[in-house]
């Protein structure tokens, strides 16, 4: 049994002490082992709830404690491997652009690189590779888009309480037009690295200044992020027509700042006093 003060004293050894002085304080010789057992009946009584809270607390505790460390194990291996993958990606590309050297259309670089210098088996490999990336990439964006729009846009603005079950049916059913519009798209563009270039291009733009200033600047308003994720996207897919071949990039590093001023701009522009505004951490 694990020590507990009582009184002063520890449950191994001052904790009998107690009982027997206390038994022996009444003057009542015969009774006084009834009397130590009621005493120490009362002192279960009182410490149990504080002991079981007190071992709750340690295993929760110990349980969140594991976890994190898992979590932070998790991330740093996880960060580990996209660098040595991206650093191999990156090597083979520029290895396909030395070895197959000026190619019509520089899309098919790596496939002529992997038939025509790699043996069979590593360019069937690279070949699946590319097939299973894009597939759960264009899997993982519609299911994304059908989630949020049940659950962040139908289930927000709905009057009713929705279940999980009917939640789940919203975004199976969603899932069915973002499938229709996604195969339109490609039917009309059929660049699917450019397009992921351009999606994640479209989330830099409209999401990373309301996520940062929202969290770390005390003027930051409801408003203002509405405003900079809508300029952020609209101009970035604003650029995507307009900006000429030769000036590439410039339509990656544009729309954050045009993001940022929108944002400033109304969250300044904006009464603290008549705004929610979000607390520091």
């Amino acid at each position: 049994m694990a020590d507990v003060e009582v009184g002063g004293a520890t449950e191994a050894g001052g904790v009998e002490a107690v009982l027997d002085d206390t038994a022996a304080d009444t003057g009542r010789g015969l009774g006084r082992g009834s009397q130590v057992d009621g005493v120490r009946k009362r002192v279960v009584e009182v410490e149990a709830p504080t002991l079981a809270d007190g071992a709750a607390e340690g295993e929760l505790a110990a349980v969140e404690g594991s976890a994190a460390g898992v979590a932070r194990r998790g991330c740093y291996y996880a960060g580990v491997w996209t660098l040595v993958i991206g650093l191999c990606s990156s090597l083979l590309g520029l290895a396909a652009i030395v070895s197959v050297g000026k190619v019509d259309d520089p899309r098919m670089v790596l496939p002529a690189f992997a038939s025509s210098f790699l043996p069979y088996w590593i360019a069937v490999l690279v070949f699946i590779g590319i097939l299973g990336a894009s597939m759960s990439t264009a899997n993982g964006a519609m299911l994304v888009i059908a989630v949020v729009m049940a659950r962040n846009v139908w289930q927000r603005w709905s009057e009713q309480t929705i279940s999980d079950s009917k939640m789940l049916f919203l975004s199976r059913a969603l899932a069915l037009p973002t499938a229709i519009a996604a195969g339109f798209i490609a039917y009309v563009r059929p660049e699917p690295g450019l397009l992921l270039v351009v999606a994640f291009d479209i989330v830099f733009a409209g999401c990373v200044i309301p996520l940062f200033l929202g969290v770390y600047w005390p003027r930051a308003t409801q408003a203002a992020a509405i405003a900079s994720i809508v300029t952020g996207t609209v101009s970035r897919a604003i650029c995507y027509f307009v900006v000429p071949a030769e000036l590439a990039g410039l339509d990656t590093l544009l729309p954050p700042v045009l993001s940022a001023v929108a944002f400033a701009a109304v969250s300044l522009a904006a009464s603290p006093s008549k705004e929610l505004t979000c607390d520091t951490p």
